[in-house]
């Protein structure tokens, strides 16, 4: 398995964090992971657990195309995801008031398949970077905008 964990603070308060992360997921998404072509909400309703999607990523030039589930979602808490095809992953953000600041947690872990076993070492790099990105681009979106501002 490849695990990547990035945690940062953001200088906005959970529930606005949790908005824009969590309840706006598929209108924001692309918004903070710029290597998403396409992706979309494969289930009717507001997000939830159970919630379907499929997205379109290309990651160090190789394009790959996912389905996913929310498995996990906690108001001002937690959103987690996984994949419902090969390769297996998962993805968790987790959300901590800090006063009226945000800590976002955010962790991927990948289970390669036999097929990518060779390029294990590369993806893990681009897995780090990819986690150390979102937060980033995440705090950068949060903390640049009027609270208001970010809607699309």
């Amino acid at each position: 398995m490849i695990r990547t964990r990035a945690s940062g603070v953001i200088e906005r308060p959970v529930a606005e964090v949790y908005r824009f992360v969590a309840e706006e997921f598929f209108t924001n998404y692309p918004k903070w992971s710029p290597e998403v072509s396409h992706l979309e909400q494969t289930s009717p309703g507001p997000i939830r657990v159970g919630t379907t999607g499929r997205q379109v990523r290309c990651d160090a030039g190789y394009t790959a195309e996912s389905t996913f589930r929310v498995t996990t979602l906690m108001p001002r808490r937690e959103l987690r995801f996984e994949s419902l095809g090969k390769p297996h992953f998962s993805v968790h953000y987790h959300f901590a008031a800090v006063g009226n600041t945000t800590r976002l947690t955010f962790t991927f872990e990948l289970v390669p398949t036999l097929l990518l076993m060779p390029l294990r070492g590369l993806i893990a790099r681009t897995v780090r970077h990819g986690g150390e990105r979102v937060v980033a681009n995440l705090k950068s979106l949060l903390e640049s905008n009027p609270p208001n501002g970010i809607r699309a």
